[in-house]
């Protein structure tokens, strides 16, 4: 729900050329069911008691699916293939 109300303070879809893509955002962040890409705080709070037990922290601690996949992505491929993968997603 935060997220939903940055967005509708921040954006103003009416008028912007891309409409479209903001709309189907605030129809997904309004949706208002789980998914891998939406977990609840305790998700966050399950990595934190890790980071905070653990005698020598990571320097990051992923949480959802697409942060895993992105991990293991940016080790496997080279970064200009990364590039343009992380591109396309984003116009789609």
């Amino acid at each position: 729900e935060h997220a939903l109300a940055a967005f509708a303070r921040n954006i103003s879809s009416d008028t912007s050329h891309y409409r479209k893509s903001y709309e189907s955002q605030r129809a997904r962040l309004g949706g208002g069911r789980s998914s891998r890409f939406k977990l609840p705080p305790e998700a966050v709070l399950a990595k934190l008691i890790q980071a905070l037990e653990a005698p020598r922290p990571h320097a990051r601690y992923y949480v959802t699916t697409p942060t895993y996949i992105m991990a293991w992505c940016r080790r496997l491929m080279p970064q200009r293939l990364m590039d343009y993968v992380v591109n396309r997603a984003s116009d789609q």
